[in-house]
């Protein structure tokens, strides 16, 4: 027997897969984008650690080799800055206060004697961080430049 006008077709429940689809995506998306920014500069990171690690270990050779120096900066030179009697004395305790990724270096350029100083933005300056370390519980924390490509530190230029 017909269904009429007065007995309609049940009608079908709703596919719970996709909402559960679209939550489950939803959920990926949020975390990934909160892992991605808590790890994207983790290998910087962790280079510095080891740095200052072999440096609060008075382990200097290695130490010197982390910091991946061009021929011209030498183990002594390296000394009289990182040393026991270097810049920053003997290094007991080393924390990572801030990590910034430079995409482009703002400087301030002066126009002419007397004149304003005006901001020109370079671009290109995205090869390295700059992480900022406090050492020894002092204020002012040091900044140091990691390159990306080969985890080689410097001081940053800027």
């Amino acid at each position: 027997m017909g269904t009429t006008l007065l007995e309609p077709q049940p009608i079908a429940p709703p596919n719970p897969w996709l909402k559960r689809i679209l939550v489950g995506l939803v959920v990926v998306l949020v975390a990934g984008t909160i892992l991605y920014f808590l790890f994207r500069y983790y290998p910087e990171k962790r280079h510095v650690a080891r740095f200052m690690d072999a440096l609060v270990a008075e382990d200097y050779r290695t130490a010197y080799a982390l910091w991946k120096p061009q021929p011209s900066f030498t183990y002594e030179h390296f000394m009289r800055i990182w040393g026991p009697n270097g810049d920053y004395g003997r290094i007991r305790s080393y924390e990572i206060v801030d990590v910034k990724s430079m995409d482009a270096l703002l400087l301030r350029v002066p126009v002419e004697a007397g004149g304003k100083e005006r901001t020109v933005a370079v671009e290109g300056g995205g090869s390295g961080v700059i992480i900022s370390i406090r050492i020894n519980h002092l204020d002012l924390p040091i900044r140091l430049w990691v390159e990306k490509k080969d985890k080689s530190l410097s001081f940053p230029p800027f």
